[in-house]
């Protein structure tokens, strides 16, 4: 029978522990929190890239390009859905009014008109150390979806947020 001495413990002790240590600090430093400020460049920084571009004619067969557009007061109405975002982090663009709705108001005007498209914040969420956003425009028809969305992922560098982007995706169900 082999015996262990005060020393191997305290060894074996001071072992586990800086092993685990690592790991502890990786845990506690993975618990992003976003303040709103976090969230308005993220937000910005998204519209700034993609919406543009999402809010484009296709000028091909894209069921995206039958979005009806809508005027007031000389600017192009955009509608947003609040899912996963507030309306106070969407960035003023010149010419464009946006109408924000609860998820519930967009499926209420899905059954109102099938000619109006919204975009959606689908995805805004924290994988440490980064935030996944998925930014999209979608059509929606009673029984069908039609959307385009781009992602992102953004890690915070410097106190600055750097955005990359991730790809394109079309559905349609």
């Amino acid at each position: 029978m082999r015996v262990i001495d005060t020393k191997q413990i305290a060894l074996l002790v001071g072992l586990v522990f800086v092993l685990c240590l690592p790991a502890e600090a990786q845990k506690r430093r993975g618990k992003l929190r976003l303040t709103d400020e976090d969230k308005t460049a993220i937000v910005s920084a998204v519209f700034a890239d993609g919406f543009e571009e999402l809010n484009a004619q296709f000028g091909g067969s894209s069921i995206l390009d039958n979005c009806q557009d809508l005027i007031l007061r000389d600017e192009r109405v955009a509608f947003i859905s609040t899912k996963n975002i507030e309306p106070k982090f969407v960035p003023k663009i010149a010419g464009v009014h946006f109408e924000f709705m609860v998820p519930s108001e967009s499926e209420e005007t899905v059954k109102a008109s099938d000619k109006h498209c919204y975009f959606e914040f689908t995805r805004f969420e924290i994988v440490s150390p980064k935030v996944e956003v998925m930014f999209g425009k979608y059509l929606k028809r009673p029984g069908y979806i039609y959307g385009e969305f781009f992602r992102y992922e953004y890690t915070k560098v410097a106190g600055k947020w750097q955005g990359k982007y991730i790809g394109k995706t079309f559905i349609e169900s």
